[in-house]
């Protein structure tokens, strides 16, 4: 069988043990495998794999802590997605007065939901999303994170679902510490919970490429979970699936070909947009200015999205680095690279750059899990031409630290004024 028929193949015995699965699957069950599939409920019978809030808040009285945890992902998953409508202020409500409820039990009830993994997620995934005014439940934040962390057992499955839990309530970077073990479904139910909830693993080390081949293998290679085990099914389906992606990604260039194509970044500026008068009428003549780093940020993301897609991150979401000190301007997560931009505008800048670039190496690389490659990227804005110090500042930057895998200068476009000029 061909690897393509391979893939199909399992993906399609996958949704069948999905659907067949869901319908008997506890409502937690149900909650945390339409959260983990995200998006690719589409691909189900949409008269069975739906969230279905309306059933579920009539259900709370009776339905206990299943139906907490299936309402607490029905609402993270409808607010992330902005969707706004009367079953959602509903189930808002009810999933208010539910985990109130909850958390006023004593002995075996409330140990019911200590020990239950997919439970704790789905309810912690509910809080997350409510404001703190919403919920006025018994027992404080962080006496909840110390019940879902005395559940804590010897299961690496359960002890990631109760580290993301408590992260999602609290976060002290939990999931900072690389994986508890390399067990295949370790990393596979790992994929899945940080490409659902990213914000949780912002500070999180990606994890190995050399292990994420290996899971491929596994999961196209291994017996597939049986009927009635759909938490397994859909971890398997849906991180066979972000693999794929992340394998096609892997076909994008290495650090070596990101250094070519940032310096062909100036052969592109050839047909840079400066106008001299409209070519429509009564329309202002269109004229592209570059006139600070945010201005360079926004060019080189158009240059590198449709190359790197979500590998490609941008100093919102990469980890910060303390009140005073620097924040990378992109990150490449899959190839471990920072691309850290620099802008000159006079000939003293030559010497700033250099010094600035070389005080952020070691911030930038202190914890190499996550980056230990750097390239930077210069936009030369000055008025006067000073092309015989590039030479130095590349071989300057280079002797600094080995990291630095390639230092890129780009000259201002032509038509683009003098910096004298644009003074209005």
């Amino acid at each position: 069988m061909m690897k393509n028929d391979l893939l199909a193949d399992k993906l399609e015995k996958l949704k069948d043990v999905i659907q067949t699965s869901f319908k008997d699957a506890s409502e937690q069950s149900r909650g945390f495998a339409l959260r983990i599939l995200n998006n690719e409920t589409e691909l189900f019978d949409k008269q069975l794999i739906h969230f279905d809030l309306a059933t579920a808040s009539s259900s709370s009285h009776y339905g206990g802590t299943p139906v907490a945890a299936y309402l607490g992902y029905a609402l993270s998953s409808c607010k992330r997605a902005n969707i706004v409508n009367s079953d959602l202020a509903k189930a808002e409500n009810v999933f208010s007065k539910t985990i109130a409820r909850l958390l006023t039990r004593e002995n075996q009830g409330l140990l019911d939901f200590m020990y239950d993994d997919i439970a704790v997620l789905g309810v912690a995934d509910g809080l997350a999303v409510l404001n703190d005014t919403e919920l006025a439940f018994a027992l404080s934040k962080s006496q909840l994170v110390k019940l879902i962390e005395k559940g804590r057992g010897v299961d690496a499955w359960a002890n990631r679902l109760r580290a993301l839990s408590a992260e999602l309530i609290d976060e002290k970077g939990r999931l900072y510490t690389g994986l508890p073990d390399e067990e295949p479904f370790t990393i596979a139910l790992d994929i899945c919970l940080r490409n659902c909830w990213p914000q949780a693993y912002k500070a999180s080390a990606s994890i190995n490429r050399s292990l994420q081949q290996e899971l491929l293998k596994f999961l196209l290679t291994e017996k597939l979970p049986e009927i009635g085990d759909l938490e397994r099914a859909v971890i398997w389906f849906r991180a066979l699936n972000l693999l794929v992606q992340e394998s096609v990604l892997s076909l994008v260039p290495p650090i070596s070909q990101v250094v070519r194509i940032l310096n062909n970044t100036q052969s592109s500026l050839k047909r840079w947009v400066w106008e001299e008068k409209s070519r429509r009428k009564n329309s202002a003549p269109a004229r592209w200015l570059i006139d600070n780093e945010y201005h360079v940020q926004s060019f080189l993301w158009a240059m590198l999205y449709p190359i790197f897609g979500e590998n490609l991150v941008d100093e919102t979401t990469l980890p910060g680095y303390g009140l005073l000190q620097p924040r990378a301007d992109f990150g490449i997560t899959g190839l471990q690279l920072i691309i850290e931009l620099k802008i000159l505008r006079e000939k003293r800048d030559f010497e700033s750059v250099e010094e600035g670039i070389a005080g952020d190496l070691g911030v930038y690389f202190s914890d190499p899990y996550r980056f230990n490659r750097m390239i930077a990227y210069i936009y030369d804005d000055c008025d006067v031409h000073y092309p015989e110090l590039y030479d130095s500042l590349r071989n300057a930057l280079h002797k600094r630290d080995s990291r630095i895998e390639g230092v890129v200068i780009i000259r201002r476009p032509s038509m683009i004024p003098s910096r004298k000029s644009r003074i209005s």
